[in-house]
């Protein structure tokens, strides 16, 4: 009787830490499906943070930056001074995703180019991250960029 009531007792714990693991996993993708693209850009000290959505809804922040924070993540952003979200006609959203496809496709990961006063780019896109700190030596990654700013409610100064 003690046997079976420990061994019900573990099964009861694994299946428990199971079925949270299953529901973690799950969050994880489900936010990974809605959220399609991040840019970040970092301009004298303020990073311009931008996401789009599976909704086509481009959310866009201004703020301080967490430096050990991926761009990936919720908590990227340290503190927000602004924040405004608005809704991406279809036209546009498509040529954002078309901008971020080529991206993906130019196989470059990372383009640094000794320039001082120059800006920091990173973009997350399907699973992989891209950095540039000059973005015209990056080409798909520079009209990615001006296609979002050109769309959003916040705009670097």
């Amino acid at each position: 009787m003690k046997k079976w009531i420990i061994t019900s007792c573990i099964m009861l714990f694994v299946l428990v830490g199971f079925i949270t693991y299953v529901i973690n996993i799950s969050n994880d993708n489900q936010n990974e499906f809605r959220n399609l693209v991040w840019l970040s850009v970092t301009e004298y000290g303020a990073t311009y943070y931008y996401v789009i959505n599976s909704e086509r809804t481009l959310e866009s922040s201004v703020g301080a930056r967490k430096k050990e924070s991926g761009i990936q993540y919720v908590d990227y952003m340290e503190h927000v001074n602004q924040k405004e979200s608005i809704k991406l006609k279809k036209k546009n959203f498509q040529q954002i995703l078309k901008f971020a496809n080529e991206v993906k496709k130019s196989k470059e990961k990372e383009v640094i180019v000794d320039i001082s006063d120059s800006n920091e780019i990173d973009l997350y896109y399907q699973g992989h991250i891209y950095k540039v700190n000059h973005p015209v030596e990056f080409e798909s990654l520079h009209n990615l960029w001006k296609e979002i700013e050109r769309l959003a409610p916040i705009k670097p100064q």
